[in-house]
């Protein structure tokens, strides 16, 4: 018979590991912290102009109708349905800024596309639709559940957080126990995708069908992974168990062993059980000792990532390092900071020019990394990050006028390497801004 693994035995034994588990904590402030911000005056003006109405039918017949009001990156001209990555960092801003109504909106369009399709597709448009993004739902769920205590909302969003959940450690799932990113695209679709790419954004020299549908459908599973597109993977996503990826599933597992108790259901032990696993599963195959830091495991080789990524930090913000490995991987910051952010990728000469690589710096990281560092108390490091990601932001704003999707962390500008021109974006880019100017305090 199973022993139970009760949870107060649970968050004893992590703690003595020095396991941080709880998110981040998300105080709602007055947006009013910061009144002559001329960057904070800009999103609150344009933010509104990101909202698109609810619809039972799409006119174009290229996307889902989604049943709220929903928010897209951009104001106009690129990026215009629901993300599902972008939408977790927008809404750590609209939480900030007060507007708890919309960002609940936006996770009700979320949890709507999980009840319709089994999981969350990489946008609501329909040629997106064949992969997923990094999963936050459960995340963002717990960001509405705390500003609003609602029990009712939480018990309906479980299930199909749990839906989710499932697709990650089924559909994604490799005989190691851990998950890693993919696709469920036909051949048509990934040959279609493949002309695409070489047009527009890699110079690639495939001549057979076999090696075109190769290609296309690793860099889709990139594409997935919220990384398209990036050399970390050495252009072969789906052979790679993901460091982040499996860090967000942990958390995942602790924060719905919380809903369990919140709700009464009985389900907390079951899912307590899945995060010691995971944990036990990431220490074995994606911890390297010898480097101080976490690496994705490439299964066709073998053996460990000879790239590192900036996703080392993941499971420090996700509270499944020790404090013995925060302090590696922490030791490990300077592969990846410059004088103006974070980078995504260890610098290197690499075959392609990639948008998610060196000396590019992409506001999610910015977060990630200082909320990681912040978790096991490097407050000094933490507010560093901050403070060049939100100067970055503001400096830039005061030469062109808006905000960018992406910047240059080495110049401190939007001299970028980019497979497609950088757009003006609100999305993350304001949502993160938002969130370090009010509730961290931070000004450029």
């Amino acid at each position: 018979m199973t022993k139970k693994l009760h949870r107060r035995k649970f968050l004893h034994l992590a703690s003595a590991t020095g396991a941080a588990l709880l998110l981040p904590s998300h105080h709602l402030l007055s947006a009013t912290a910061a009144p002559n911000d001329r960057v904070l005056k800009y999103i609150k003006a344009s933010i509104g102009q990101t909202l698109r109405p609810a619809s039972e039918v799409d006119p174009l017949g290229k996307s889902i109708p989604l049943p709220h009001p929903f928010n897209v990156p951009c104001i106009s001209v690129n990026f215009q349905n629901l993300f599902y990555y972008d939408t977790y960092f927008l809404n750590r801003g609209l939480i900030a800024l007060g507007d708890i109504a919309q960002a609940e909106n936006n996770v009700n369009d979320i949890l709507f596309l999980v009840d319709k399709l089994g999981f969350v597709p990489n946008s609501n448009r329909l040629d997106m639709t064949n992969r997923s993004q990094p999963p936050y739902l459960c995340m963002m769920v717990k960001d509405i559940f705390t500003a609003t205590g609602n029990i009712e909302w939480l018990s309906k969003a479980y299930p199909l957080i749990a839906h989710e959940y499932d697709f990650w450690t089924t559909k994604r799932i490799t005989i190691y126990g851990l998950s890693r990113y993919h696709h469920d695209a036909d051949e048509e679709f990934l040959l279609k995708f493949y002309e695409h790419l070489k047009k527009v954004r890699l110079p690639l020299t495939a001549t057979t069908d076999e090696e075109k549908i190769s290609i296309a459908g690793h860099r889709l599973a990139e594409a997935e992974a919220g990384y398209d597109f990036t050399p970390r993977f050495d252009g072969r996503c789906s052979d790679f168990i993901p460091v982040d990826l499996n860090a967000n599933l942990y958390l995942y597992e602790i924060t719905m062993a919380d809903f369990a108790v919140t709700l009464g259901n009985g389900e907390n032990d079951l899912w307590l059980k899945r995060a010691t696993e995971r944990k036990k599963q990431i220490d074995d195959l994606l911890w390297n000792e010898t480097h101080g830091m976490y690496l994705d495991y490439d299964m066709k080789n073998e053996k460990e990532s000879e790239i590192t990524s900036v996703a080392t930090f993941q499971p420090l913000w996700c509270g499944c390092a020790s404090t013995e490995q925060a302090k590696s991987v922490k030791e490990n910051l300077k592969l990846y900071e410059y004088a103006h952010g974070i980078v995504p990728c260890e610098a290197g000469q690499h075959e392609f020019t990639y948008q998610w690589d060196y000396p590019n710096t992409w506001p999610p990281h910015s977060l990630i990394v200082s909320e990681a560092l912040s978790k096991y108390n490097y407050e000094e490091d933490a507010a560093r990050i901050r403070s060049k990601y939100v100067n970055i932001v503001h400096d830039v704003f005061k030469s062109t006028g808006t905000l960018w999707e992406k910047y240059n962390a080495v110049e401190g500008n939007v001299n970028v390497k980019e497979e497609y021109k950088t757009p003006p974006m609100i999305g993350w880019n304001a949502g993160i801004y938002a969130h370090m100017r009010i509730v961290n305090n931070i000004r450029p």
